[in-house]
């Protein structure tokens, strides 16, 4: 995994915590005899809208929903992708895919019902949908980017500007067998960069939610605006859209006694 120098980030623009979302929420990271693991590092997400698929473009959703993940070195350096997608009869986006480039624990998967071949939104099972990928195939890194203006009588004027990129280099296909016809046809997540970069201040932002499997999550971050860039070559979209950064991100998943 490439990673570079970590000044602290960003995140999401709203609270990520409901029990749709964070059951998609899974701990990387190396286990703990007691029964809480905690995460540490960066995220970003965004929202990109994309054209009704034809001609030589293969079929794919309209709109996702990207969580990327950039776990520090208390959560073993894991890099991520999540991936949701609108479901119009839950007018909600909803978890298909969660990727990473190292395998789960016995007690990761515990947090998950106690496989990891199982998730549940709103009711609906979701299988098949942790995805593991080689280190190189999959890459989140942050960097710190200064710049400076002028040389007046008070001297250099300087600003920050946090950054967090994230590059799937192989496409990762989908199963949508046994899922209500509303989720639409099973698809290949395809390669894909996108950059983050902070454009203001941020807040905080806390919450906490129950999973289904019964374990309690507990998640704290400043939340950054940004501005993103995505491509997405074989679905021909490059897109500058709106998003958010993470920073200074921890969750705290606690199982059941």
């Amino acid at each position: 995994m490439r990673k570079k120098l970590i000044f602290g980030t960003i995140l999401t623009l709203s609270l990520v915590l409901t029990v749709a979302v964070a059951t998609i929420f899974p701990a990387i990271a190396n286990s703990t005899p007691s029964n809480s693991i905690t995460q540490y590092g960066t995220i970003v997400d965004a929202v990109i809208q994309l054209p009704t698929p034809g001609g030589a473009i293969a079929s794919h959703p309209t709109s996702l929903k990207i969580l990327a993940f950039d776990y520090d070195r208390r959560s073993d350096s894991v890099d991520a992708l999540r991936v949701t997608i609108w479901v119009s009869a839950m007018n909600t986006y909803v978890p298909v895919a969660f990727i990473s480039d190292k395998p789960w624990s016995a007690q990761q998967k515990a947090i998950l019902n106690n496989t990891a071949m199982y998730l549940e939104v709103n009711g609906v099972v979701i299988r098949n949908n942790l995805k593991v990928v080689a280190d190189k195939e999959l890459d989140v890194w942050q960097e710190s980017k200064w710049t400076y203006y002028g040389c007046g009588r008070d001297g250099y004027s300087y600003a920050n500007s946090e950054t967090l990129e994230a590059n799937l280099t192989v496409p990762v296909q989908l199963d949508f067998t046994g899922l209500p016809p509303t989720f639409g046809s099973s698809f290949a997540v395809p390669a894909m960069y996108m950059k983050f970069v902070g454009i203001a201040e941020g807040d905080l932002v806390q919450g906490t939610s129950t999973l289904p499997s019964g374990a309690k999550a507990s998640e704290k971050y400043t939340g950054v605006p940004a501005w993103a860039l995505v491509i997405i070559p074989t679905w021909g979209a490059t897109q500058y859209i709106s998003g958010g950064i993470g920073e200074n991100w921890a969750i705290t998943f606690t199982l059941p006694p």
